[in-house]
């Protein structure tokens, strides 16, 4: 039941900017917007393999953790901190 309420759910966290970003470090930028995390908790949710990654490596640290959930289908997940954002 909770997989088919959440099969269509996404979620994500990103800046506008009003303005044009001259230079940024940030990895996932379209024109005015940077994307710091977007989700697709479908894909994420059938992703077994990666679920048995995760309880295998039992990541301890936010370094761990990005290693790990690096170019996964429906997780974009910003790894630069800080993240920088000129614009004018």
């Amino acid at each position: 039941m909770i997989k088919n309420l959440l099969q269509d759910m996404k979620v994500k966290i990103a800046l506008q900017f009003e303005g044009t970003i001259i230079n940024t470090n940030a990895t996932y930028r379209d024109g005015s917007t940077v994307t710091l995390i977007e989700m697709d908790i479908g894909k994420l949710m059938t992703n077994t393999t990666l679920f048995k990654q995760v309880l295998a490596a039992n990541p301890l640290s936010v370094g761990e953790t990005k290693v790990l959930f690096k170019n996964v289908e429906g997780l974009k997940f910003e790894t630069n901190n800080p993240v920088t954002v000129e614009f004018k």
